[in-house]
C-alpha cells in the first residue's frame, strides 16, 4: 500500500495477523522519486503492545551526502538504487 502527499511518497509493507491481533514485519518507508528507500521505520508486536523502531536516522541526517555518493556511484557503475516500491502511486511532481 502506498500514498502520496504534495511533497512525499510513502509505502507500507508487511501483514496484519487478525487471528493473533498482531503486526508482522510492518515497514513504513519514505521513498525518493525513483521508488528507493530514504527512511524506514518498523512496527511489530501485538496491536495492544506494539513497538515502533526509531527511523533510520542515518538517512535522515546524512541524506544529502548519501544522495551525492549514490549519484556518483550511478555515474561510475551505471547502477541505480535498489527500488523498494514499484506500485501505481506516482511520485509527487
Amino acid at each position: 500500500m502506498a500514498l502520496a502527499t504534495p511533497r512525499r511518497r510513502i509505502a507500507l509493507t508487511g501483514n496484519l495477523d487478525f487471528v493473533q491481533n498482531s503486526f508482522e514485519d510492518i515497514k513504513l518507508v519514505l521513498l525518493n522519486p525513483d521508488g528507493c528507500m530514504l527512511v524506514e521505520q518498523q512496527i511489530g508486536g501485538s496491536s495492544q503492545h506494539s513497538g515502533i523502531s526509531p527511523p533510520n536516522i542515518f538517512y535522515t541526517l546524512l541524506g544529502p551526502v548519501v544522495n551525492l555518493l549514490e549519484r556518483g556511484q550511478q555515474f561510475l557503475t551505471g547502477r541505480d538504487c535498489e527500488v523498494v516500491y514499484t506500485g501505481t502511486v506516482a511520485a509527487p511532481p
